[in-house]
């Protein structure tokens, strides 16, 4: 009886062991088979890059077919395409991408599985202006030269740069906010350029730069550039016009020093400066002359002004550097005798001024003794009367107040084009570069009147240069700094601001500006109303004190309503990204709030410069997510670090931080954007506002 239980009893156990396996052998079965049905990876490639979660650039009017593939392939049932922005680009049922219009545009592909369930991933279009293309006579095309290893550096072999025989736009964008000169190169990084100048040619501006290829602080500039605009907004890049290595009688290949471009009778001439060999190593003044204002320029063969020509008599006015013949300024007009007067001006250190004949390349003889001689200024330093046995053809004039360079001459027109009143004479005034102007009644005899200041020195350029000029019924004034990634003195851009005349003619005071004529202006305040500051402070006149790293930034007012005032920009770390921000100052452009590792955030700049690096670490820790406000304001938005996750813009009357968002309220912020007076008058600007010495060395 026991043996027939216990039998009955393995039998049993056997029979139950049997089913379990069997079950399990059978929902093995079926969840292999759903997991086949499971889409589990879907991976987008655009011909053989895979751009799964990636931004991918194409050029408008350009086509890419999006292909996808699936893990495991047999569970794909469908797929799907969608663009957020199909005015931008499109994309059809079979992935085809066209790109219609500049801008971003997020493509979602959707994979629907066989067991229903689906299963999603992305790519962002980015859409850039078309490559303009020009044909040249009858079926001849010409290759695109190719830099020489040794005239440029490698940046410089890029296909950005050399534009070939056309003169087509390279590339075409909108410059929403400053700096205006905003080409890049295709490796992403930064087209740099300055010493800019003007013209305006019917209804079209024309901006010159000299092309900076520096890759460390000291000046490498190998031609001159252009940029055009109708509206002083939308800008194309044209390139290089003219090239050092062009010039017959140059020193070198890497000194495109500033220049001017001038028209005359269809024509245009470039007045220019550079190394001359053939003057005892001096600095000369050169004129190229084209045939239309984007070139190409050809160099007339030998120097307009030798080095040598106004070296002065060691008596009464000697030279005092080898570069005083440097930064060429022109300007046309016909007086009410209906002669037409054609002046160049120029000069580092001392300041020169002649006339030039009609050809545009060569000095008028004013004393008429059948050659070109210099006029000396007399043993007291002061201008030589016309009758002098000192008068010559080209004036050393008596500089204005601190005069150092960059001089541009500018007259006011009425309604009818007719210039009238004084002559304005703006440049670089002092070390580091201010920017100043004075008047006179006669360029050539007339006295200057002391010089006034309308900007204090770069926040991020021991230089400055500037251009003035009319368009449309305003006044505009060009400058350059080094607002850009790794700018400085030495790589530089080019910016803009409206200049306004009080009733006198005085000018009133001009600070450097972020947003420019086209940019908005932003206060950020937390939601309990402390608004951000940064210190108030003059910039240096001191080198050693740049650049600026830590500039206190907090919510202890200035008396300054232009310190409270910031400009938001893409993000620095990726500038496709919706989420991301980069929050600079509107007064100090080129400093932004950076996130420090010691957890402070303060105005810095981005100044370290690593060739082909487009995104350097500062950039990116001058980057943040902005994200909706944690105190739960509507309307709201905390600013969360990029290279320090979870971290976020903490106010404080001390200072700015980097918390936790803890105290929900110090982390949330609104932001109203601003419409500002971005002109002070000069009075305002010496009476009130900027009172601390201009070597304060405690900023940093």
């Amino acid at each position: 009886m026991l043996k027939n239980q216990n039998t009955r009893r393995l039998v049993a156990l056997g029979m139950a062991s049997l089913m379990v396996l069997s079950s399990a052998f059978v929902s093995d079965v079926k969840a292999d088979a759903a997991s086949k049905k499971a889409v589990k990876r879907v991976t987008l490639k655009i011909g053989k890059k895979k751009v799964t979660k990636k931004t991918v650039t194409l050029a408008k009017g350009k086509s890419a077919t999006l292909k996808v593939s699936v893990s495991p392939s047999k569970a794909k049932k469908s797929v799907s395409f969608k663009s957020s922005k199909k005015s931008v680009v499109s994309v059809s049922k079979k992935g085809k991408l066209k790109a219609k219009k500049t801008g971003t545009a997020k493509i979602t592909v959707t994979v629907k599985g066989k067991n229903k369930k689906s299963k999603k991933t992305w790519v962002k279009v980015k859409v850039k202006a078309a490559v303009k293309k020009t044909t040249t006579t009858a079926a001849k095309t010409t290759a695109t030269p190719t830099p020489t290893a040794t005239a440029t550096p490698a940046q410089d072999k890029d296909p950005y740069y050399t534009p070939g025989p056309t003169r087509a736009p390279l590339q075409s964008y909108t410059a929403n906010v400053n700096p205006i000169t905003q080409a890049k190169y295709k490796s992403g990084m930064p087209f740099y350029g300055g010493d800019p100048s003007i013209l305006v040619d019917g209804d079209t501006v024309y901006l010159y730069v000299g092309h900076d290829v520096a890759t460390s602080e000291a000046y490498s500039i190998i031609d001159y550039s252009v940029y055009s605009s109708k509206d002083l907004k939308n800008w194309d890049y044209h390139g290089p016009v003219f090239k050092t290595s062009d010039i017959s009688w140059a020193s070198d290949k890497t000194s495109a020093w500033a220049g001017q471009v001038m028209e005359r009778h269809g024509r245009y001439y470039l007045y220019y400066c550079t190394w001359d060999r053939t003057s005892n190593g001096k600095q000369s003044i050169g004129v190229a002359v084209a045939d239309n204002p984007t070139g190409p320029f050809k160099d007339i063969g030998k120097p307009l002004v030798k080095g040598t020509t106004t070296v002065g008599s060691t008596a009464t006015d000697p030279q005092v550097s080898n570069w005083n013949d440097i930064d060429p300024t022109a300007w046309i007009e016909t007086d009410d005798k209906g002669v037409e007067h054609r002046y160049l001006a120029w000069g580092n250190g001392k300041l020169y001024v002649c006339e030039l004949n009609e050809d545009m390349v060569s000095i008028k003889d004013l004393n008429g003794d059948g050659k070109i001689t210099a006029t000396e200024k007399d043993i007291n330093g002061d201008d030589v009367a016309v009758d002098s046995p000192l008068y010559g053809d080209i004036i050393c004039k008596k500089s204005p107040t601190s005069y150092t360079e960059a001089p541009w001459i500018y007259r006011r027109k009425d309604a009818n084009g007719k210039p009238y009143g004084k002559y304005y004479l703006f440049y670089a005034y002092g070390w580091r570069e201010q920017m100043a102007y004075t008047t006179t009644d006669d360029l050539l005899t007339g006295t200057f009147e002391p010089g006034k200041i309308i900007m204090e020195p770069a926040a991020t350029s021991n230089t400055n240069h500037m251009a003035v000029f009319d368009f449309k019924g305003k006044t505009y004034f060009i400058y350059h700094n080094g607002m850009l990634m790794g700018g400085s003195g030495f790589r530089r851009s080019a910016s803009i601001a409206e200049v306004h005349f009080n009733e006198d003619g005085s000018i009133n005071y001009i600070p450097e500006t972020a947003a420019g004529i086209n940019g908005t202006t932003t206060t950020i305040a937390t939601t309990a109303g402390d608004t951000l500051y940064h210190s108030h402070f003059n910039n240096s006149s001191s080198d050693s004190d740049y650049p600026y790293l830590k500039i206190a930034v907090s919510t202890t007012a200035t008396n300054d309503t232009l310190d409270s005032q910031w400009v938001l920009v893409p993000g620095k770390a990726d500038t496709s990204n919706a989420e991301y921000v980069s929050i600079q100052s509107e007064n100090k452009p080129g400093l932004y709030l950076t996130a420090n590792s010691d957890k402070t955030v303060t105005l810095a700049q981005d100044a370290v410069y690593k060739e082909g690096v487009p995104v350097s670490d500062v950039g990116k820790a001058q980057t943040f997510k902005k994200v909706a406000a944690l105190d739960g304001t509507k309307g709201a938005y905390s600013y969360e670090s990029v290279t320090q996750p979870d971290l976020y813009i903490t106010a404080g009357a001390k200072g700015l931080t980097l918390t936790n968002g803890a105290d929900t309220a110090a982390v949330s912020f609104k932001e109203t954007s601003d419409t500002i007076n971005k002109s002070i008058s000069a009075e305002q600007f010496n009476a009130t506002i900027y009172k601390l010495p201009l070597a304060d060395t405690s900023l940093n």
